[in-house]
């Protein structure tokens, strides 16, 4: 059965409709009228409208409107920039995507109409990522649509450079753009949203600054490199905020900085060495078992413990002195690196 179902907007003028008993000003008859109504154009969730005029179509005071969108808006489900008349549903594309490269072309008239906005830079951003992740022939549709859109000065958001601007650029430089692979950064936010610790802040949104730079990220990075990042930044007492005197913690927006992956796989923010959390929870599990070990192979009698592996006393050992890089029991694979670890430090020698 279709998830999805067709909605024609001109029900919003329809005498029968609107001779309907209507419901008091609320936040979810505005959040569907923000997706069906007559003002929505053909460029999923951004079209032109005032304040004044989304009232009076609703038959709301402008106070009442103020109200509802800012109950809209604090989940981050629609943006509007009021003295711009522009409004912008960010997730609307994911439900009503384009279903060809000729409805990618078509758009082109409807944004040329748009008014010029820091929004509508935003929303650029966020359109382009999406599509190009759609495949070549949306990508190439999408700039000869909207490649040459955005007015001078509402560039800088931006990841790569404008149409007129790689127009000027040499060959090489317009080929190394063509083979910068899509990306869609709101994968990036939720992840962090839901993996990292509970004291660290969440993202609400991602604005027209934070875009650039996690679009550059997440091309840089799989997702799964990305969690185990997080996890480990999560595992740090600095980085929650628990030592030193500046009240710092990490946020998303320290996340997507260009050094911050490098800096924390190379350890950087780790706590100081020594035993783990992890090795802590492992010392009064130690029972004597007979067996193969898990780290080496080596046959013996081996420490239990209660994540399920077998340590000879020599992994065992190397086992606390293991950098806590990741929650082992979330990460697909860490036994096989330490397995390999434990192998080339010459530990695991059968007792």
């Amino acid at each position: 059965m279709s998830r999805y179902r067709k909605v024609d907007v001109r029900v919003w003028s329809d005498g029968k409709f609107r001779g309907l008993s209507k419901p008091p000003p609320n936040a979810q008859t505005l959040w569907f009228f923000l997706l069906t109504g007559p003002q929505t154009s053909n460029i999923p969730g951004l079209f032109s409208m005032g304040e004044a005029a989304m009232a009076e179509a609703l038959g709301w005071s402008v106070k009442d409107l103020r109200r509802c969108f800012a109950e809209v808006s604090q989940t981050a489900m629609a943006k509007a920039a009021w003295e711009d008349r522009l409004v912008w549903v960010p997730n609307a594309i994911k439900y009503n995507r384009p279903e060809s490269p000729n409805v990618v072309k078509g758009w082109r008239v409807t944004w040329d109409e748009l008014p010029e906005s820091p929004l509508k830079a935003e929303a650029y951003a966020s359109l382009k990522a999406f599509v190009e992740g759609l495949g070549e022939g949306f990508a190439k549709a999408f700039q000869e649509a909207l490649g040459e859109g955005l007015p001078e000065g509402f560039g800088e958001p931006f990841a790569q450079p404008l149409a007129n601007q790689e127009q000027e650029q040499e060959p090489e430089q317009e080929q190394e753009q063509e083979r910068l692979p899509p990306a869609d950064p709101e994968p990036l936010r939720e992840l962090w949203n839901a993996k990292a610790h509970p004291s660290l802040p969440r993202c609400r949104e991602l604005t027209k600054k934070r875009l650039p730079k996690a679009i550059e990220r997440v091309r840089e990075r799989s997702l799964a490199e990305w969690e185990a990042i997080i996890l480990r930044i999560s595992a740090s007492a600095f980085c929650r905020g628990e030592r030193g005197d500046r009240g710092w913690t990490a946020n998303f927006d320290w996340l997507i900085q260009p050094d911050t992956a490098t800096k924390v796989l190379e350890g950087k923010y780790d706590d100081p060495r020594g035993k783990s959390d992890l090795a802590r929870d492992l010392s009064p599990a130690r029972v004597e078992e007979s067996g193969q070990c898990d780290g080496c192979g080596a046959a013996g009698t081996y420490v239990g413990a209660t994540w399920g592996a077998r340590l000879c006393g020599g992994c065992a050992e190397a086992w606390e002195r293991w950098d806590p890089r990741v929650d082992r029991s979330r990460q697909p694979g860490w036994l096989a690196a330490f397995q390999r670890e434990a192998l080339q430090a010459g530990a695991g020698a059968a007792r």
